[in-house]
């Protein structure tokens, strides 16, 4: 204790009168210090950039060596620049502002990005576009690196001013979450990425097995007692269906009910509630299912599909309900389904944000007067941001998005027996080219059709454009549309690439007399629209492994010689392996006759995901018929389900 006390009366006043040398009896004169040696250097303080940015009251001058900074290295503070701390120079021609020869005084980085960060995946198509304020021409290396991926570019500025420059993603996200990348750069600038999970948005298929619902009618709970698949909860006990907070959903049922308690005036009216306050979620009777029995002295047509979008605040149980009801009936075992799925989402500048949408629907009152040539009007906007004037019935799409179109019309009141067709048109009333067409009968007989006026497309306006539906075919008749029918408009997802989601549209071209129709695959043989998608031009749509799809099949025949217990299902099937894709969600029921008092549900609608690649079909899995024309009304529509914006 001693010495070093006497070594600091040596020292001390030798450091406040005296240079000081290490390593060296002879401090150069200019020096305050001098550290000299051939073996060994001098050793700053070492700490993280939070550390040297906490440091009390810095002095100009300051120096640290920042061991997590882009770049990391030796820092020195001045109070007067932004940022105060900053990079020493590099030796050579090399100049910390850009890595090589130029000189830059700023970096901006609020330009564009594309492409998106997807967990485990590989970075590809993935830039983003920084500008640099040159002041000395030369070149430049540009890196910066965060959660396994290294955004980079080189290359030459040719002259001064604002330059700008891509960088481009490599390497594989390790996480999924926000990550800041800052420039390796002194000045430097940074920008923050999201990389995604890449999972499917959720969904869920839920399908009646084994035994029908009986005895329901108004206040009566739909209950589907069978989960067929899907990330959703869903109690099959209660029929309660659990959605989580801030999300918009698309809602559908699909029912087939049989032996109604009042044979010539039956229906059963079905909506989406609250499982709690048993409250419609969008309105009442808007997006309804009504089922009728199906007679001759009906002057209405059934509309089997209860379809909204909704929207949750919060968490919240949804449920099924019948809300009115004529009578009592069975829900039928086989056939029944629901639907649920998120919206997908769009892609913007490196971001997921919710699809454009709109549910449109006919409220209050009837529209009237309906004939060939007319135009469908959807008087009430329930909810979305796509435009919708409620009194022309026109709709607004964006040039180069891509959507699906959901027409589910309810006629009535028709002054005579016949049909009705419609198609999506431009405002001009011309078909628009990749529109098949929907048709519906009011003439209840042995030898009738089974479809129910639903009508879906996908369509990619090359410019902004107002489309709407038009009644192509009346039959010489005039009729209603009733309220609770409903225009659904909604942008398809991205997928992991951020690319548009695979999508086709498909139908049979033309009306074809099948013999013996039992066991058949239906002709799907023209393709309306689509892209990412591969079907063989006749029966099959090819599916990839991995990924989700939603399938749909709408079906319209003319039932032969069966009399008044005529009746079809169709089912989509694994046409690899010859077997149904799921054998729960059984198929559309097509029944015709009195005999049977049922109420048609001609779709065949669920998600799948394949563990390998498959090709799929529609087969006809059971008839009473000899003999069927399957209709050109007939179309089937696969999309696939874009990807979550869940991190």
């Amino acid at each position: 204790m001693k010495k070093l006390f006497y070594f600091l009366l040596l020292v001390l006043p030798a450091l406040s009168y005296a240079q000081v040398g290490i390593g060296t009896t002879t401090p150069v004169s200019s020096a305050a210090l001098d550290v000299t040696s051939t073996t060994k250097g001098f050793l700053p303080p070492r700490m993280t950039q939070a550390q040297m940015n906490a440091i009390s009251n810095p002095v100009d001058g300051l120096i640290i060596y920042c061991t997590d900074c882009s770049p990391k290295g030796l820092y020195v503070y001045d109070g007067s620049s932004t940022p105060a701390w900053s990079g020493i120079k590099t030796i050579g021609n090399s100049s910390n502002s850009s890595n090589g020869s130029a000189s830059v005084s700023t970096w901006d980085c609020g330009g564009a990005q594309t492409g998106l960060l997807i967990v485990g995946q590989a970075a590809s198509g993935v830039t983003k576009v920084v500008t640099a304020t040159v002041t000395t021409a030369g070149t430049y290396n540009i890196s910066t690196t965060a959660n396994g991926v290294t955004f980079s570019g080189s290359g030459t500025f040719a002259g001064t001013g604002n330059q700008q420059i891509t960088l481009t993603a490599s390497g594989t996200p390790t996480s999924a979450g926000v990550n800041i990348y800052a420039l390796n750069t002194t000045p430097f600038c940074a920008f923050s990425t999201t990389t995604y999970s890449g999972s499917t948005i959720n969904y869920i298929t839920a399908s009646r097995t084994s035994t029908n619902q009986t005895g329901i009618g108004v206040n009566s709970d739909i209950i589907l007692n069978n989960k067929v698949n899907g990330t959703i909860p869903y109690n099959t006990g209660t029929g309660v269906y659990t959605l989580s907070a801030n999300k918009t959903y698309r809602l559908t049922f699909e029912g087939y009910f049989i032996n109604y308690s009042l044979s010539n005036v039956g229906d059963i009216e079905v909506e989406w509630v609250d499982a709690g306050t048993n409250t419609p979620l969008v309105g009442s009777q808007i997006g309804r299912g009504v089922f009728t029995t199906n007679t001759s002295t009906i002057s209405q047509s059934d509309r089997p599909v209860a379809d909204i979008i909704y929207t949750t605040s919060a968490s919240q149980q949804v449920k099924l309900r019948v809300t009115a009801a004529n009578g009592t009936a069975d829900l039928y075992a086989t056939g029944a389904s629901a639907l649920i799925q998120e919206l997908g989402f769009q892609y913007n500048a490196g971001t997921l944000n919710t699809v454009d949408y709109v549910m449109a629907s006919r409220s209050s009152s009837n529209q009237t007067g309906l004939a060939n040539g007319s135009t469908v009007v959807m008087n009430t906007v329930s909810s979305g941001t796509i435009p919708v004037n409620t009194t022309t019935g026109a709709v607004t799409l964006t040039g180069g998005k891509t959507y699906k179109l959901i027409y589910s019309p309810w006629y009535m009141n028709y002054s005579a027996s016949g049909w009705v067709s419609a198609m999506f048109t431009d405002a001009s009333g011309t078909a628009l080219s990749q529109s098949s067409y929907s048709q519906v009968d009011n003439l209840n007989s042995p030898d009738d059709h089974g479809n129910s006026g639903r009508l879906e497309m996908i369509y990619t306006p090359a410019t902004t454009q107002d489309v709407k539906i038009k009644i192509v075919d009346a039959n010489g008749q005039t009729f209603e549309l009733g309220t609770g029918s409903t225009l659904i408009v909604q942008q398809l997802g991205v997928d992991t690439s951020a690319a548009t989601a695979g999508n086709i549209s498909l139908d049979n071209g033309t009306a074809t007399i099948i013999n013996s129709p039992n066991n058949t695959d239906l002709a799907l043989d023209q393709k309306l629209s689509g892209t990412g998608i591969a079907n063989d031009g006749n029966t099959k749509i090819s599916l990839k492994a991995g990924k989700t799809y939603r399938l749909v099949y709408n079906a319209d025949f003319k039932l032969y010689n069966a009399g008044g217990g005529s009746y079809m299902q169709v089912q989509w099937w694994d046409a690899t392996n010859n077997v149904p894709l799921e054998s729960s969600v059984t198929a559309s029921n097509v029944w015709i006759g009195n005999s049977f008092q049922g109420g048609r549900q001609p779709v065949a609608e669920l998600f799948y995901t394949p563990s390998a690649d498959i090709d799929v079909k529609i087969r006809v899995i059971s008839t009473n018929c000899s003999s069927i024309q399957y209709v050109p009304a007939s179309w089937a529509m696969v999309t696939e389900l874009g990807i979550s914006e869940l991190q």
